[in-house]
């Protein structure tokens, strides 16, 4: 078996030979090269004996000082990360922090950043704690050598025969170490799966022809923080590819809520994506057992059922552990329903963003944008939109000239592209409070209306400021040309620059041809008919909003009152096409089989309700202006609105080196901290509930 490629250290491979033997790899000559064996370590019956072939230590030692980019050393060379196994399970998990990355400044800059480490001193501290029969002063020892010790103490603490023989009320406290911040999260998380039902309701004819199958649901879990007693903590991946979730292991709300409560912190894919599939395909037929009702039913399955591993030997299903439930967004309407249809399965749930209304029609999206949005912004964007509306709707001889302003006149429908005009105004809902996280497009995108002058690579003539000026007075706007000419003028670069020359460049061409069509076209049927799991990028979320949620945000619903943000061709007829095309749909969906379990006005106790004050989805949740009721927050029922944040802002976090006076943001910092409040206070109401039994 080859040795593992690089990053080689972090991962802290082993090559597992049996349960007696194991080997450690590391870069074997001068050049970085890999395949040198850099030690050995055989366990012989229940005794620890360890050999330390000390002489590939030079070439590691040289390859430290070769290196002499600071990014690789804080990818490659910070800490080691240990999962030893026996007969193929984790029973011990160490972490080691070699002391030769402190060799210089700069790296011992970056490292100890990374790691929450700034001195020799704090890591010897931290052995001690851990490891008191080891003699962590000494300086002497290379990184291998140090790891020999640290393998040794594990082993000498917790033999193999004591960790097999642990049953599940008894304790095991294992020590570990900080792990290292800065790893690629998917690298750091071991993928699980378990087997759950296809179908869990025979007697609902919406699934025939039923199931009796199974297959594999995804999880990750994290229990570094884990004692016995603790919870486990399930965020919910909603609609997307859960491995995208994984960092609020590393640092966002569930590691919070886990390291609090010395609890198990898990990401649960949801059924149809990612890697989750219950069917070979997503054909129509087999995309019936997609539905919320089911997914909810696989949430709890998981939470009865689960065997985790390296803790086989503890009882940590519900109700005899006590679960929490996360989600934001879809997922956080997710996790209110489970409460409400899962109460003795999920002790809590937190929902965050969450769009408890399933709303067929959702032109209010964009109020949130109209309301918080720069007015200055908001304004251009309301009278440029509608210039493009009137040409369109109403004074249609000059949409070729509008569409040839924009380099967009090989586009075929007007929908089309009139959607793309509309797309830049959609970035409101991307911001975020982490810098790592904001998406700035929006922001950019209004400095380029407001502009009072050109923008750079706005190119213009005469002759183009005279088309602009005939297609806003064609627009209904002659009066304002004076204003709104170089607003319409950097516009029209925007759209240049970010939607179509990035398009014709992918496609090779110099010219619009069909690459614009193929890019932005709702119309596209042969496209629709692809149904392999490779699909699922786009086509499990339509399926559930055209058959149950809905969130379709249109211009067109916008009252006659008000400009709307974006074109009045958005439709729910031009919205619904992947409907009709991809699932032969064409009726609304069923949204009150999701809004039966309580809509604006579900509430639980132990539901916790959380919103951006600025969510685009706010509309669509309890904290909806005008038609969700007025609450009053309490440690039951928690009803938290977070100051100028967006879409479920409390998800993420940042590594405690990384936060300053301003990150993350007071009200954000203010709601996490009530989150863990409430939770350790649901969590004491378990364990008194239990010692009641």
């Amino acid at each position: 078996m080859a040795p593992p490629r690089p990053p080689w250290i972090i991962r802290a491979f082993m090559e597992y030979r049996g349960p007696e033997e194991f080997y450690v790899w590391s870069p074997g000559d001068s050049q970085g090269g890999y395949g040198s064996r850099a030690m050995r370590i055989t366990v012989e019956a229940q005794k620890s004996c360890y050999e330390i072939d000390t002489a590939p230590l030079v070439n590691f030692e040289r390859y430290l000082s070769r290196a002499d980019d600071i990014e690789q050393i804080r990818t490659e060379i910070t800490d080691i990360y240990l999962l030893l196994r026996a007969r193929g399970e984790p029973w011990y998990k160490i972490e080691a922090i070699p002391s030769q990355i402190y060799a210089s400044a700069e790296v011992k800059e970056v490292v100890g950043r990374s790691l929450r480490l700034a001195r020799d001193v704090e890591r010897a501290t931290i052995f001690k704690r851990c490891f008191p029969q080891v003699d962590c002063d000494k300086r002497s020892m290379g990184p291998l050598e140090e790891l020999g010790f640290l393998i040794k103490a594990g082993y000498e603490k917790f033999p193999l025969s004591i960790l097999r023989e642990r049953r599940c009320e008894e304790s095991v406290d294992i020590p570990s170490l900080q792990r290292r911040d800065d790893v690629d999260p998917s690298t750091l998380y071991k993928e699980h799966n378990i087997s759950v039902p296809i179908d869990y309701f025979h007697n609902d004819t919406k699934y025939e022809p039923h199931s009796n199958g199974t297959f594999p649901l995804r999880y990750w879990f994290d229990a570094s923080y884990y004692k016995d007693g603790g919870p486990v903590i399930v965020l919910q991946g909603g609609e997307t590819d859960a491995v995208g979730r994984l960092p609020y292991l590393q640092k966002g709300i569930v590691h919070k809520l886990a390291q609090a409560t010395n609890g198990i912190g898990v990401i649960l894919e949801h059924r149809y994506y990612g890697a989750s599939f219950p069917t070979p395909d997503l054909s129509t037929a087999n995309l019936r057992f997609l539905t919320t009702d089911q997914a909810l039913a696989d949430m709890a399955y998981f939470a009865q059922n689960v065997v985790f591993e390296g803790l086989e030997d503890k009882c940590l299903t519900a109700p005899n552990t006590a679960y929490f439930g996360y989600g934001g967004s879809y997922a956080g309407a997710f996790v209110a329903f489970l409460r409400v249809l899962y109460p003795d399965v999920y002790y809590g749930t937190i929902s965050s963003s969450g769009v408890t209304e399933a709303i067929w029609d959702f032109w209010r999206y964009y109020e949130p944008v109209r309301e918080y949005g720069p007015p200055d912004c908001i304004d251009k964007q309301t009278k440029l939109i509608n210039v493009v509306d009137n040409i369109l709707l109403h004074n249609t001889k000059y949409t070729a000239l509008l569409k040839r302003a924009f380099d967009m006149e090989t586009i075929t429908y007007d929908d089309d592209f009139a959607q793309v005009l509309s797309d830049p105004i959609g970035g409101w809902q991307g911001r975020n409070w982490d810098p790592d996280l904001n998406d700035p497009s929006f922001y950019e995108y209004c400095s380029n209306l407001t502009s009072p002058t050109l923008v750079s690579n706005t190119t213009t003539t005469p002759n183009t400021t005279a088309l602009v000026q005939t297609l806003l007075a064609a627009g209904g706007y002659a009066h304002e040309t004076a204003t709104l000419t170089t607003p319409m003028l950097n516009f029209i670069t925007y759209i240049q620059q970010n939607y179509i020359l990035p398009i014709l460049a992918a496609a090779n061409t110099s010219t619009s041809s069909s690459a614009l069509d193929q890019a932005y076209s709702n119309h596209n049927q042969t496209f629709y008919a692809q149904h392999d799991l490779a699909q699922s990028l786009w086509r499990s979320w339509p399926y559930q909003y055209c058959t149950q949620w809905g969130y379709l945000q249109t211009g067109s619903g916008v009252p006659a009152s008000r400009l709307p943000l974006i074109s009045r061709l958005l439709t729910l007829d031009y919205n619904s096409l992947v409907c009709r095309y991809a699932f032969n749909i064409t009726a609304p969906p069923d949204t009150a089989a999701i809004n039966r379990h309580g809509g604006y006005n579900i509430s639980y106790d132990r539901l916790a309700i959380v919103d951006g004050q600025q969510d685009p989805w706010r509309g669509a949740s309890p904290h909806s202006v005008g038609f969700a009721p007025n609450r009053t927050s309490s440690v039951e029922r928690p009803f938290l609105l977070i100051e100028g944040a967006v879409h479920h802002w409390d998800e993420n976090g940042r590594f405690a080196n990384e936060t300053t006076a301003v990150l993350p943001p007071r009200p954000v910092r203010e709601v996490q901290a009530d989150e863990v409040a409430f939770v350790k206070a649901w969590l004491q109401e378990f364990r008194a509930a239990r010692q009641e039994l």
